[in-house]
Parts: C-alpha cells; sequence; structure tokens
C-alpha cells in the first residue's frame, strides 16, 4: 500500500501537468450554468433542446474503459454520471484527464443531456477543466470515516465523507437561522459574548 507521502508526490506530478496545461488550477470562478440538480430536474428538457450545460462539482469515482471514460461528478448531495470519450474532447484533453485526474478533484464540465444504454442520466462531456487539485485522498469509498478521533480533528473531512454528518450541519444552520428570524421579528438584539474565557462574565 502507497504511503500518504508517496501519494501526496505523485499528485503534486500531476498538479504540475495540470497548472502547464490550464494556467490557473484553482481559479476563483467558475461558469457553471445549472446545478446538477437542475440538471437532473429538467433532464428531458436537455435531451430534447441539445443545450450545452456546465456543471461543476467533485470526482466522486472514476471507470475508464480504453478510449472512453464514466466518472460521477458531486454537488451538495446530488451526483451525475459524466461521460468522456477521446473522439468529443481531443487527443490531449483526454489523455490529460486520464493521468491527472484523480477521485476527489474539482472539475468544471461543458456538454450535452446524454442516456446512456442503461437508462442513466448522463452529461456527455465536449470540454473540461481543473477547478481544485487533492493533493491528498479522501477516506475509503465504501466505509468513509470511522475513527472518531480524526473526525473531530478534521471537521471539513468528515463533512466530506459522511452525508449523515453534513445533513446534520445543514439542519443546524437551518434552525438557528429560522430562530434568529423569530427573535429579529420579536426585537430582541444579538450580541457576542465571550465564549473561551476561563472566568464566566459578561452577559
Amino acid at each position: 500500500m502507497s504511503s500518504l507521502e508517496d501519494i501526496q508526490s505523485v499528485r503534486l506530478k500531476k498538479l504540475a501537468l495540470l497548472k502547464e496545461t490550464f494556467g490557473e488550477v484553482y481559479p476563483a470562478r467558475t461558469s457553471r450554468s445549472h446545478s446538477i440538480e437542475e440538471f437532473l430536474k429538467k433532464f428531458s428538457q436537455f435531451l430534447r433542446g441539445k443545450k450545452k450545460v456546465v456543471l461543476a462539482g467533485r470526482i466522486r469515482s472514476l471507470r475508464t474503459h480504453g478510449g472512453a471514460t464514466f466518472a460521477d461528478l458531486e454537488e451538495d448531495n446530488e451526483r451525475v454520471q459524466i461521460f468522456l470519450r477521446r473522439e468529443d474532447i481531443g487527443e490531449k484533453p483526454y489523455a490529460i484527464f486520464a493521468d491527472a485526474i484523480d477521485i476527489g478533484d474539482v472539475i468544471e464540465c461543458t456538454g450535452k443531456a446524454y442516456m446512456t444504454k442503461k437508462k442513466e442520466h448522463t452529461l456527455l462531456v465536449s470540454h473540461w477543466r481543473i477547478l481544485v487539485k487533492t493533493l491528498r485522498p479522501l477516506p475509503e469509498k465504501w466505509h468513509g470515516l470511522q475513527d472518531v478521533e480524526e473526525r473531530y480533528r478534521t471537521r471539513a473531512l468528515d463533512l466530506l465523507s459522511n452525508e449523515s454528518v453534513r445533513r446534520i450541519f445543514e439542519k443546524r444552520a437551518k434552525i438557528i437561522t429560522a430562530l434568529r428570524a423569530y427573535l429579529d421579528g420579536l426585537g430582541f438584539l444579538e450580541v457576542e459574548t465571550p465564549a473561551l474565557e476561563t472566568t464566566p462574565g459578561g452577559a
């Protein structure tokens, strides 16, 4: 099994390749036209209209078959399959995708709605670019992040790996927003008080 240092060394080389190709590997903006949720809800319309769509998300799985690659793209708990073919995107862009993209990377894809033989809603990609290159591997697919201490030390990774934890954080945020709106409506004023003081005081 490769060590973390070995994995990072390989990914740094991939990062260099992506920088050479795209220039900016961590762009501040994306040209996303629709969310994955919107794309899936209006899939039949996109399929009939042949309109180009720009999606963005995190790669969750990769399946390569010769000159074609299937991948799962995730955004806000929604996933869609993307399909890249060498003949559609060109020899070099396809080779760079195959050589430099890993599970966990965030990419932007331009393409059209496509229905596979298995009737799976898919984006047939004509162009792609990197948005974020990950230098550390994500936790193992089926079991996620199991170590409790590791989960609390690396909250961002915990949220990325465990959907149930992510949903709890989302619900908590909505509850706090609703509570603030309710109290604001009653004329209450929110103030910041010391939270990490050794001696209690203030409000």
